[in-house]
């Protein structure tokens, strides 16, 4: 028996052979290509990528050492980055509070039309119809009567609102 086992070369030793185009695999063939990766999982730095990549194929146990290495140059890395157009908040309060004055007036005139169909409203019928307070009650009669579309009839503690005519 002899103490010398046989151990293959370290990879660190590969030199690139020459080898002929019919023989030689293509890069697509070596190396799958890695998926998509979406604009927002990029990272913010530059990746730096080396200017050329050393490729080999593995030799197979049962035929002799011939290997093929191949050179590729790798493809440029670029970034993409996507920005959403920038919108003024100006425009959104506008938005925001046309909105409020629309449902406002909605409102406003649910209370006019309940006061023609009875000839005349209380606060608690204003509260009851549009799910509001005391209080929300109490300043929308307020601008109806101010806008003169109401009329205000009997004492504070038992006011009445009528339809102004």
């Amino acid at each position: 028996m002899s103490d010398e086992t046989t151990q293959p070369e370290p990879s660190a030793n590969l030199e690139p052979i020459s080898v002929s185009p019919e023989q030689a695999v293509s890069p697509i063939e070596q190396a799958p290509e890695a998926p998509p990766v979406a604009p927002e999982a990029l990272p913010s730095t530059p990746i730096l990528a080396p200017a050329q990549t050393l490729v080999s194929t593995p030799e197979p146990q049962n035929q002799p050492a011939a290997s093929a290495s191949v050179l590729i140059e790798p493809l440029p890395v670029t970034q993409t980055v996507i920005t959403a157009p920038q919108a003024d908040p100006r425009s959104f309060l506008a938005k925001a509070l046309a909105s409020i004055q629309f449902r406002k007036k909605a409102k406003l005139d649910k209370v006019l039309k309940l006061a023609a169909e009875k000839h005349s409203i209380t606060n608690d019928q204003v509260e009851k119809l549009l799910h509001v307070s005391d209080a929300t009650a109490t300043r929308y009669l307020a601008q109806l009567v101010k806008e003169e579309r109401l009329r205000k009839v009997g004492p504070d503690g038992r006011a009445r609102y009528e339809v102004a005519g």
